[in-house]
């Protein structure tokens, strides 16, 4: 397996997201960031998604095991954590090992998350690494690390890489800020003219660049809300406005938007073409 993406969070719940909806979800999956925060945002987000029951785009954040996965009470989550070097002892990768043959509670998966997998010690990966080669249809394994380094090769050649990039978004002007505070607020009041009003404020490419990278930032921040994360006040409002779904596809249309400032779109087109998507995102 081992292949392996680099990209920010939303990115990588989108991805998580896709990959159930296209049948493709993998059996082992690493995440490598040394931002434990954001670790566990995408593991809760993961583990959602994995043992959802809705008939659309997972997580749905509704079913009855989203509900118990955002809650940490699901009985198919299974989660331990390494400590420091060599915590996570062979006897606890054993017990994994027999417990991941026994058949799930309640969902129609069993989702094991090992935090820190990089401190196992090389018998506790190699442990690990019998279940990873032959895993039970039903099992998923979620780890977690600060480096690949601290995993043997056999390990990660049985899992899929993603390289979350955690870097902060860099800060936009006082008017790009005026703006996308208003876009916002004619979101959340579901207000399509205030919505039209204010996207025609972008003038400029750079003022659009700003804005919408500020907008992305802030929305990628209430959906992470929605799983466990912190925020300013403004992200808790957004994620108290909007269910899981509809902040995901405003978020897809913002990255769309960025997407189409980089091609030189015309700037009148574009003023039409932002408040259209995000009042279709948001409001329908």
């Amino acid at each position: 397996m081992n292949s392996t993406t680099e990209n920010g969070i939303s990115e990588i719940l989108t991805e998580m997201s896709d990959m159930l909806g296209s049948g493709r979800f993998p059996h082992a999956l690493l995440f490598e960031t040394a931002d434990a925060h954001a670790a566990d945002i995408i593991c809760r987000y993961t583990a959602a998604a994995a043992l959802c029951t809705a008939g659309g785009r997972r997580p749905c954040g509704q079913c009855i095991n989203c509900r118990k996965a955002q809650s940490g009470i699901h009985p198919d989550i299974i989660t331990i954590e390494g400590t420091g070097a060599r915590s996570l002892h062979v006897d606890d990768i054993r017990s994994i090992r027999q417990d991941a043959y026994i058949a799930p509670n309640e969902g129609q998966r069993k989702v094991y998350i090992i935090k820190n997998a990089g401190d196992m010690s090389q018998q506790s990966q190699n442990a690990l690494l019998k279940v990873l080669e032959e895993p039970p249809e039903y099992v998923v394994f979620i780890l977690t690390c600060g480096s690949r380094a601290e995993l043997l090769d056999t390990v990660l050649s049985r899992v899929q890489i993603f390289t979350v990039n955690t870097n902060a978004v860099e800060e936009g002007s006082e008017d790009d800020a005026e703006i996308s505070d208003g876009i916002i607020e004619a979101l959340i009041n579901r207000d399509e003219y205030s919505l039209l009003v204010t996207c025609s404020l972008m003038r400029t490419r750079r003022q659009a660049e700003g804005t919408t990278r500020r907008l992305y930032a802030v929305f990628s921040s209430a959906l992470m809300m929605k799983y466990g994360g912190t925020g300013e006040k403004v992200c808790a409002d957004i994620a108290a406005a909007f269910g899981v779904n509809k902040i995901r596809r405003i978020c897809g249309v913002l990255e769309k938007a960025r997407e189409l400032i980089q091609t030189n779109i015309n700037s009148t087109l574009f003023s039409v073409y932002l408040p259209a998507s995000l009042a279709e995102a948001a409001m329908q």
